[in-house]
């Protein structure tokens, strides 16, 4: 099967099979979606394919996706990458501790299928409108 060239891509990272299915179910199909369940995983698959967009779980074995959010920002071609944390953690200190770590936007699981299309459209927006202000 061929990839739309013209859709945005989005990569999902989530360490729970329930969770990665309801994105598959919620964005494959307006988006290039791939997933995967970890923060390794999610490392190899941009060694060869950069998204427009990461939704990234917080809290995973291993690295979580705090440590791996400032890790992704400090690589040359994926630090323009929109991350966007999808968590269950929803206290104050947890959600700032997600842009603290360069994530530009967080949404606390359970989510609104609405909201979380807004947040993707939103940082799509921001993207091209940072690229066309750097032209």
């Amino acid at each position: 099967m061929e990839k739309d060239v013209n859709k945005s891509k989005i990569l999902a990272v989530d360490d729970e099979k329930i969770n990665r299915m309801v994105l598959v179910e919620i964005l494959d199909g307006p988006y290039e979606l791939r997933c995967a369940e970890n923060a390794k995983e999610c490392f190899d698959i941009l060694e060869t394919w950069v998204p427009d967009i990461i939704l990234m779980d917080v809290k995973m074995p291993g690295v979580g996706g705090l440590e791996a959010c400032q890790y992704l920002r400090a690589l040359p071609g994926i630090k323009e990458v929109s991350i966007i944390f999808v968590s269950a953690l929803s206290m104050l200190e947890e959600r700032l501790a997600g842009y603290d770590a360069g994530g530009d936007d967080y949404i606390t699981k359970p989510f609104e299928e609405k909201e979380l299309i807004k947040k993707i459209q939103l940082a799509l927006t921001n993207q091209r409108m940072r690229g066309q202000l750097k032209e």
